[in-house]
């Protein structure tokens, strides 16, 4: 496995919770389904901010992309911030849960495509490969951290 494969398997984890969100489950299930979804992008979000961004900014091209990229974790946490005050049953939940789906989604293909695409250009196989490690690593201890 390399950090695409991983970054990629996190990306996918996040479009199920979210999914989950939006079929509106009972206000204990969103409250586990919020946490676990901000744990995911606490985690996912640092290692990209410190150790994969990073390593793609040596392009000079992709550093608008990262500087992109990093302002839409902001507001994603935000997002998810403001939702983790709102009553679950109400319009404005659902109306926020879709505004934050599509802003991760949007970040996500952008991610996958661009900056993944500049990164495989600067990152090589090895080097992936390890930070796919280094970042399993990270993301366990820091599930057990908060555990």
């Amino acid at each position: 496995m390399n950090i695409y494969d991983a970054l990629t398997q996190d990306h996918q984890k996040v479009k199920d919770i979210l999914q989950k969100l939006q079929s509106n489950s009972g206000e204990k299930t969103q409250e586990k389904l919020l946490a676990t979804l901000k744990q995911e992008l606490e985690i996912h979000s640092t290692f990209e901010e410190e150790v994969f961004y990073p390593a793609v900014a040596e392009r000079q091209e992709a550093k608008e992309e990262i500087a992109d990229a990093i302002d839409e974790h902001d507001e994603a946490m935000s997002l998810l911030e403001e939702l983790e005050d709102m009553d679950g049953n109400s319009p404005e939940w659902a109306e926020q849960v879709k505004t934050l789906s599509d802003a991760l989604n949007h970040h996500i293909e952008e991610e996958e495509t661009e900056i993944f695409e500049m990164a495989r250009e600067t990152i090589d196989q090895q080097r992936a490969t390890q930070m796919a490690k280094e970042y399993q690593q990270q993301k366990q201890e820091r599930m057990k951290q908060s555990a």
